[in-house]
């Protein structure tokens, strides 16, 4: 069997792009811990990549869901700092007015 060289290898670690999507399916099908998990990988591996905003978003989220309340609320006030003009930051806001669905 012949491979494609574009085809990715089994043991190839998963994008940034990829990472973002998983934690953000955990947190969707109610496991806050394993998007906080993924968060953090994303963090190690792409400290500084394209998807900052949104591995933040998940995270904050998920304390949230986890009821780490004051972990979500100093990693919103990192988030604000890091991010003033983000438009993510409403939607924030509404998960501590009205909870993140606890």
């Amino acid at each position: 069997m012949q491979v494609s060289p574009s085809a990715p290898a089994a043991t190839e670690a998963p994008s940034e792009l990829e990472l973002v999507e998983r934690a953000l399916g955990a947190l969707r099908h109610g496991d806050a811990a394993r998007a906080l998990e993924l968060t953090d990988e994303h963090l190690r591996r792409f400290a500084t990549g394209s998807l900052q905003q949104e591995r933040e978003v998940i995270r904050i989220e998920a304390l949230l869901h986890l009821g780490r309340d004051e972990e979500a609320r100093l990693a919103f006030a990192s988030f604000e700092a890091a991010f003033p003009e983000s438009g993510h930051r409403v939607r924030l806001l509404g998960l501590f007015d009205g909870g993140a669905g606890r």
